[in-house]
């Protein structure tokens, strides 16, 4: 009897905790059964009234994974199921951590059981094998023995992220076009306002004097800032594609430092800035390219005078130091702030507000150094205390290498003739009338069919020859000059386009030189000692 009441005690227990299960199954507090049978187990998941939340959950772009309190998986949701290449029936029942890489299983044991959210990242192994690397997101459900994890493939996540870094980028390069462009109008603005002015007060004639040659000197001065913001705009452009080869020779460096003061010497002048040169022993010689090295130390110059205040102190000094030469050019003037000590040398860079510049004259510094195995860096104490620009390049091997000398002036042949040839009417009759105060015979022609009859009568010596006429090419009228006989005569493409694909089909054309427009009066005498040393042999 007693065995009876036990068994029937057993039964009414068991049939509590039924009611008890199927009650909070009822209220949606059960989501899966676990049934042990010996040493197997098996869950059976159980679909309730929250089937929005799962319909929810199995379109999440993360993967949702429910765990009991051991980490063994509940539920999961279909990404999971893609993301390792297993069936929701194999995934289920499975201890989470036993697809994870060894060196996070501690930290992922640990979150089980935090009471509070825990963060980690680590790496799944799917069904084929491969590795996923993931994060996860392991939240306690409180009052529960429940753990929700949400899934991340750290894959997407970066992909992500390097598309908004994208974004991100283009964003910024957009609104720096737009800065640049608007700088860059700024910048052509002003020495063309002030060349109009130039000459509007020379059509009136009535200069004489101080006043004559101060309107020269200042349109001397805005053409050079012009020329010189071109070049540098171009250089910029050629360094970023590769293009530009270093010609290098031995020359001595205090020649080539005073002719970089000599061209900044208007800019400095007219912000009223004093400019102390340290002096520079005249036996001290460099093997690098000439042109560049002496665009290096213009550019730092013009820096410092633009971003100093009027009235402002520029120091400059060139010394040998251990096998380098090193420049240094201080000022007094706006100064850096720490952050900006390194920025200031990217491209477009803009460190001060209300400042002009476009942001390329140091970049092509930093550029051209280091083309040379050199290095450029500035030096500030922060805003208003001023700044120090050290450049230094090797100094190169001096004792072998050819010294670039400048040889000596020969007065030009009496009977040298130029003939000139643009389709731009002011430019050719410029440059002619530019070419008689040299002392030479010039005329100029603006069509490319009236070239060789031109040459025929006047029978230059020396011919400019723009490449861009508007009836027959430059190109084409080298070829029939040669053709026609004119071996003799000294043909120079005279062009915007200072490429190395223009270069070589210059002379692939028959040209003997390539000049980029606009010519200085440096480079047009240099091509009339040519022509003349020719015209003397």
């Amino acid at each position: 009897m007693s065995n009876e009441r036990t068994e029937l005690q057993i039964v009414r227990q068991q049939l509590a905790e039924a009611h008890a299960t199927l009650d909070a199954i009822r209220r949606g507090e059960v989501d899966a059964v676990m049934v042990h049978d010996g040493d197997r187990s098996e869950v059976f998941t159980l679909e309730s009234a929250d089937l929005p939340y799962r319909e929810f959950l199995e379109q999440m772009g993360e993967g949702a994974v429910s765990l009991d309190d051991r980490g063994t998986v509940l539920y999961c949701n279909r990404f999971v199921c893609d993301l390792l290449s297993i069936t929701r029936e194999d995934l289920i029942g499975l201890r989470l951590s036993s697809l994870l890489d060894a060196p996070s299983v501690p930290a992922f044991e640990q979150a089980l059981v935090s009471a509070s959210r825990s963060e980690l990242v680590g790496v799944l192994t799917a069904c084929s094998g491969s590795s996923v690397p993931v994060s996860l997101s392991v939240t306690p459900v409180i009052g529960r023995p429940r753990i929700n994890v949400v899934v991340s493939d750290q894959r997407i996540r970066r992909s992500l992220q390097n598309v908004s870094a994208e974004r991100d980028a283009a964003e910024a390069a957009s609104s720096a076009k737009d800065r640049f462009l608007a700088v860059l109008g700024h910048e052509l603005r002003n020495p063309l306002a002030a060349l109009s002015s130039s000459v509007e007060v020379l059509a009136r004639g009535r200069l004489e004097g101080e006043q004559r040659d101060a309107v020269y000197a200042s349109m001397s001065r805005q053409l050079g800032q012009l020329r010189m913001l071109v070049d540098d705009l171009l250089d910029l452009s050629r360094i970023a594609e590769g293009k530009i080869v270093l010609k290098k020779a031995v020359f001595p460096i205090a020649e080539l430092v005073q002719h970089a003061t000599e061209q900044v010497a208007g800019l400095i002048e007219s912000r009223g800035h004093t400019l102390v040169a340290e002096a520079i022993p005249g036996d001290l010689r460099i093997e690098a390219d000439r042109t560049r090295v002496e665009q290096l130390i213009v550019n730092l110059l013009s820096n410092a005078a633009k971003y100093t205040p009027p009235g402002g102190r520029i120091e400059l000094a060139v010394r040998p130091v251990q096998g380098a030469l090193h420049v240094m050019v201080r000022d007094n003037g706006i100064g850096l702030a720490p952050a900006d000590q390194q920025r200031i040398f990217e491209a477009f860079a803009q460190v001060a507000e209300g400042t002009d510049g476009l942001g390329i004259g140091l970049a092509l510094v930093r550029q051209l150094a280091e083309l040379h195995g050199g290095r450029v860096r500035a030096e500030s104490e922060g805003r208003g205390r001023g700044a120090t620009f050290w450049l230094e390049l090797p100094i190169g091997d001096i004792a072998h290498a050819p010294a670039a000398g400048a040889p000596a002036r020969l007065p030009l042949p009496k009977d040298l003739r130029v003939l000139v040839v643009d389709d731009n009417e002011d430019a050719a009759t410029m440059l002619s009338m530019l070419l008689e105060t040299e002392g030479v015979q010039s005329e100029a022609v603006h069509r490319g069919a009236e070239v060789l009859p031109a040459v025929e009568r006047v029978r230059p010596q020396l011919l400019l020859l723009d490449l861009g006429l508007p009836d027959i090419s430059g190109y084409e009228v080298a070829e029939r000059l040669r053709q026609a006989g004119h071996g003799e005569l000294m043909i120079v493409a005279l062009t915007g386009f200072s490429h190395d694909s223009a270069r070589a089909r210059v002379r692939a054309a028959g040209f003997d030189a390539h000049a980029v427009k606009p010519l200085s009066i440096t480079q047009l005498r240099q091509l009339l000692e040519t022509a003349g040393g020719r015209v003397r042999r």
